[in-house]
């Protein structure tokens, strides 16, 4: 048995029960985390430590979701949580040569420059003040780097809460909300990011910022369909435009 195995084995244990595991959403976790620990170059390079504290800490933290008063509201934070800790690591890691890759290659409100400056926006963020603390040597290059690790963990942790989506029955066959929602919290962050470090705002205009802050509010606070809702509260907002036809998956 392989050590990834084993820490699987641990968690089937962790999690519960022999009905878990045969379960449909128990059977998609273990998938869902295979394909990130076991095949993902950046995150199987960990030490097996570390994978073991990684994993063990996310189904601690599903097993709080279930316990909390309210599951489903706890569910929504978290996917909002780690939609906005992606999105700052993705569009503070992006290049252009990639953003040319990618489905959003397009929109102007995603810039692919950010990286250039990563050095002065990781003063306003505290994972990256902590990276920095601990190694004063770290060079640009390897702060995007790190950028890029992260943001495949936290696509790990967000993308594992929406396969949790499916015990609340919080689909949708046509224009779920997932996907957009991700793509609007790249915008947001990458619009943030540029007012911290004094860089003007790719937006089109000044209510360019709270229309995205309103998609995170609606997700959490458990709006049935946030995208439905954010699209009504802003008819004038060119939504589909601004989030495009095909936005990427979460740890694209």
């Amino acid at each position: 048995m392989s050590v990834f195995d084993e820490l699987l084995c641990r968690y089937r244990e962790f999690r519960a029960s022999r009905a878990w595991n045969k379960s449909v959403i128990g059977k998609a976790l273990e998938a869902h985390t295979r394909e990130y620990f076991v095949s993902n170059p950046r995150l199987s390079a960990f030490p097996s430590a570390k994978k073991e504290k990684l994993i063990k800490e996310f189904y601690a933290q599903i097993q709080a979701v279930a316990n909390a008063e309210n599951s489903f509201l706890a569910l929504r934070e978290k996917i909002a949580e780690y939609g906005v800790a992606y999105a700052e690591m993705t569009v503070l890691s992006l290049k252009e040569e990639e953003k040319k890759k990618m489905s959003y290659s397009d929109n102007p409100y995603i810039s692919g420059a950010l990286h250039n400056h990563i050095e002065r926006a990781a003063e306003h963020l505290q994972t990256l003040r902590d990276v920095k603390w601990d190694n004063p040597a770290i060079t640009q290059e390897e702060l995007i780097s790190f950028c890029n690790t992260q943001g495949v963990l936290y696509a790990y942790y967000l993308n594992g809460y929406n396969l949790l989506r499916l015990e609340f029955d919080d689909w949708y066959k046509t224009k779920d909300w997932f996907q957009p929602f991700v793509y609007s919290m790249m915008i947001w962050c990458e619009d943030n990011l540029r007012a911290k470090i004094s860089l003007p705002s790719l937006l089109p205009d000044d209510l360019g910022a709270l229309r995205h802050s309103t998609f995170l509010n609606l997700v959490v606070n458990g709006a049935k369909n946030p995208l439905y809702e954010w699209e009504k509260q802003w008819p004038d907002l060119a939504a589909q435009r601004a989030l495009g036809e095909t936005p990427p998956a979460a740890g694209a």
